[in-house]
């Protein structure tokens, strides 16, 4: 079984996500996807080698980074992509993240890059790494039958909310 960075996201924002999908509910249309920032050029500069959409996989994780580029250094950097504006999410460094980690299979990484309204340089810090098992294990604890650890309540802005089995529970928030 694979979990992909996506799921990473959806954790962040509520685990009774993961719960949902692990019940074959499929994953909601999203607008943001035909909006999807191209890299722009000052984000593209100082690097020896960029490769657009590259499929990574390193157990239990796999999934589609936007941009893998390799700097100066020789040192790969993964590039991710968001429509929106604003300071990165915790969602979306941990996404970056997993992206991070699964790069390591292919080259040394030391950071990466959310590329949004401007661009955010992500360091990938053993502290960072270990935060993002911790959320992977819990993940495939959840894949594997488990219950989520929390809800968030945050039924009203998610595409899921219709599926959701959780939307009245007493689970610890």
């Amino acid at each position: 079984m694979y979990i992909t960075p996506t799921d990473v996201k959806h954790f962040l924002f509520c685990p009774a996500i993961i719960v949902a999908k692990r019940l074959g509910v499929a994953e909601p249309p999203a607008e943001y996807i035909k909006d999807k920032r191209p890299l722009p050029p000052d984000a593209a500069t100082g690097f020896i080698k960029i490769e657009r959409e590259v499929p990574l996989r390193r157990r239990p994780l796999q999934g589609v980074v936007d941009y893998l580029a390799v700097d100066k250094w020789g040192l790969l950097v993964p590039i991710e992509t968001k429509a929106g504006a604003g300071l990165p999410t915790a969602s979306e460094v941990y996404q970056l993240a997993a992206y991070m980690w699964m790069a390591e299979e292919r080259g040394v990484v030391k950071y990466g890059l959310l590329v949004k309204d401007r661009v955010y340089k992500i360091a990938y810090t053993p502290a960072l790494e270990e935060a993002l098992m911790a959320i992977v294990r819990q993940i495939v604890n959840i894949y594997s039958g488990g219950d989520p650890p929390y809800v968030t309540k945050r039924c009203n802005s998610c595409g899921y909310q219709k599926h959701c089995i959780y939307k009245t529970s007493t689970l610890k928030k």
